[in-house]
């Protein structure tokens, strides 16, 4: 027992990473470390838009000292590379536009990847709640054509599920479906909350939004 509990520890390190298994900023020298750890920073930064949380969340399972991931971060910051309430604004504005996906889940994403409630909510009163609604109406329009053969309740229910699902609030929920299937929006949408829009924006950030994952381990 005690040499196979011996064995068990050998071959993993407290963190769940198997031994032997040398991260980059393990036992690099003091006077490489920031240095290195900025570098990979610039490199992640280059790929795609990231929050300081996914940075720090990145650098960190590679190895780098929290003290030295705090400057490198806190300096990137200071020059604007690192920007969570631009991440956020952006985010927001490719995720309507061009994403076409509603504010609760595009809010619930960016809680996901580390940004502030504060700037969460701060980044989503700028955006527009009709341009988020004309997103939703677009979207409608060219689903219900394929329902076209379905009764009236199913094409309601399948043209809710999808808006829920793309994140749009229940307001805007009722007043596309009454829009699109010309008629009053019960049953389907009753019951649902009101919620808040978001824009439009640029279609190349929002290809980048859409590479990025809740962590990276590039």
């Amino acid at each position: 027992m005690a040499g196979a509990a011996s064995k068990g520890s050998a071959e993993s390190t407290g963190q769940g990473r198997p031994a032997g298994k040398a991260r980059q900023f393990d036992n690099m020298p003091a006077d490489r470390l920031e240095s290195s750890v900025r570098e990979r920073c610039l490199r992640l930064l280059a790929q795609q838009p990231r929050t300081r949380a996914e940075l720090e969340r990145n650098l960190t399972r590679a190895g780098a000292p929290e003290d030295v991931v705090s400057r490198v971060l806190d300096r990137f910051a200071g020059i604007g590379l690192v920007d969570d309430t631009a991440y956020a604004e952006a985010y927001l504005r490719t995720g309507v536009g061009v994403r076409r996906r509603g504010t609760r889940s595009l809010r619930a994403e960016l809680r996901g990847r580390g940004v502030a409630p504060e700037i969460i909510e701060s980044a989503s009163e700028e955006i527009d709640e009709e341009t988020e609604r004309a997103t939703a109406l677009a979207l409608a329009r060219r689903r219900v054509a394929a329902l076209s053969r379905l009764a009236p309740e199913v094409r309601r229910r399948r043209l809710t599920g999808l808006l829920l699902r793309r994140g749009f609030s229940g307001g805007i929920v009722r007043s596309v479906l009454s829009e699109v299937l010309q008629g009053p929006a019960a049953g389907g949408g009753e019951g649902l909350d009101d919620g808040i829009g978001l824009g439009l924006a640029d279609e190349v950030v929002a290809e980048s939004f859409e590479r990025a994952g809740s962590t990276f381990d590039d």
